[in-house]
């Protein structure tokens, strides 16, 4: 029997610690609100741009684009 030198006494068996299962990673969804001034502040820069390179559409196009943009 093996004893320890500072005591002199047989050190007591610990019990096999045991690991857990791993468990796959709980994914919560974020859902970010896209609130109807920050549309009009896309849809502002998106028509800005529009008629600065002088191209074709009109400010419903630019806001549903504006929305689709957002909520990408």
């Amino acid at each position: 029997m093996r004893r320890t030198p500072l005591t002199g006494k047989t050190p007591k068996k610990t019990p096999a610690v045991r690991k857990a299962p791993a468990r796959a990673a709980k994914v919560t969804a974020v859902y970010h609100t896209v609130t109807t001034e920050q549309i009009a502040v896309e849809a502002y820069y998106i028509a800005e741009r529009r008629r600065r390179l002088h191209l074709p559409g009109d400010a419903q196009s630019d806001w549903l684009e504006a929305e689709r943009r957002l909520r990408s």
